[in-house]
């Protein structure tokens, strides 16, 4: 139950999150895993929310829309 809990719980904080602070702790949360990351901060940025790089063990660079949804929201395309 515990789990279960927890889960709801997390999953409440991110549904409550403004668009600004979801797509921060997207990129924090690849940073975590050893990418570099840059959050758009542009209106017009074509839907591309994060920017995450990483040099090892070869250039790579992915191009990250945070999307979310929930019970009265639904994710469309950009």
């Amino acid at each position: 139950m515990t789990t279960t809990h927890n889960s709801d719980t997390l999953l409440d904080q991110l549904q409550t999150m403004d668009a600004d602070s979801f797509e921060s702790f997207v990129g924090e949360l690849w940073e975590r895993q050893g990418w570099t990351t840059t959050v758009s901060q542009l209106s017009n940025d074509a839907g591309i929310d994060v920017v995450a790089t990483k040099n090892d063990p070869f250039d790579q660079k992915h191009l990250i829309q945070a999307k979310r949804y929930g019970p009265t929201t639904t994710v469309g395309g950009a």
